[in-house]
């Protein structure tokens, strides 16, 4: 079930201007417990490259020996068995075959190498199921850094928010970055495993404001409406873009609205100029 997340929206000015008030990424991250992001349905964690060639499947497991070291997502070699164990320490799973691998609640995604496409299954209510199939190229194979760039284009996101407290959110990032640059936060895109531009509507510019490796704090800089509520699961686009404001701009011209109060649900109001 998503979990819903109220932040205060602040149009003027920064509330976290002085960097002891920003938190650690990571620090927040070790808070957390698993079930924070493992209950949200598209938040990817864990992905696994499956192929029916032994010598593709090891070839897979040689490309993508860096991976987990690149970002937010973590590559499960082909034979790690030791995956579960690290996982759940207090079952006795050491006999297992690689299959037991294959388990929806403890891998999010995985790739089906088929040569020249990639069909890509996704985790959900306990199976997986194919939600697209990705043509692919030698050079989108040649390193891991390929691969990663092959699949950040191919979900069409670049962060996703894994928490929000006290007006900033938590997010994930596909690539390390330590730039301070802006996102935009897409908006119903929770439960939405790929994010296609001809789609994509804008919910809030974000500015990021620490990074720790593959996390980063962000908070809100700009907001469609007066109130707004992140669901964990969201989908982030980093970078400038030219048309972020058009996709920010509202789909019914609303009059200028005053501070309201937090509504039952516990939104919190946003300030408009």
């Amino acid at each position: 079930m998503v979990k819903f997340m109220a932040i205060l929206l602040v149009l003027f000015g920064s509330l976290h201007a002085r960097a002891d008030d920003i938190p650690d990424p990571l620090t927040w991250w070790n808070q957390l417990s698993d079930a924070s992001w493992k209950d949200q349905p598209t938040v990817i964690r864990h992905l696994a490259v499956r192929s029916n060639n032994a010598a593709k499947a090891r070839r897979w497991d040689k490309i993508m020996g860096e991976f987990s070291n690149l970002g937010f997502l973590q590559y499960v070699p082909s034979e790690d068995t030791d995956f579960v164990l690290r996982l759940n320490p207090k079952e006795d799973l050491s006999d297992e075959s690689p299959d037991v691998l294959l388990d929806s609640e403890l891998l999010q995604l995985v790739l089906l190498d088929r040569g020249s496409k990639v069909t890509i299954q996704a985790s959900s209510n306990r199976n997986f199921k194919a939600i697209g199939s990705w043509p692919i190229t030698t050079q989108d194979r040649k390193t891991a850094a390929n691969v990663l760039s092959w699949i950040t284009r191919n979900l069409g996101y670049d962060a996703v928010v894994i928490d929000a407290r006290d007006g900033l959110i938590l997010a994930g990032l596909l690539k390390n970055t330590d730039e301070l640059g802006q996102g935009l936060l897409i908006k119903q895109s929770s439960k939405r495993w790929i994010i296609k531009e001809s789609n994509t509507r804008g919910e809030a510019l974000l500015q990021m404001l620490k990074t720790s490796g593959s996390l980063a704090v962000f908070e809100v800089l700009l907001a469609k409406g007066e109130t707004m509520t992140v669901e964990k699961g969201s989908k982030i686009l980093l970078g400038q873009n030219n048309n972020w404001m058009k996709l920010l701009k509202p789909e019914t011209k609303s009059p200028k609205s005053k501070v309201a109060p937090a509504d039952e649900s516990g939104a919190v109001p946003a300030t408009k100029p």
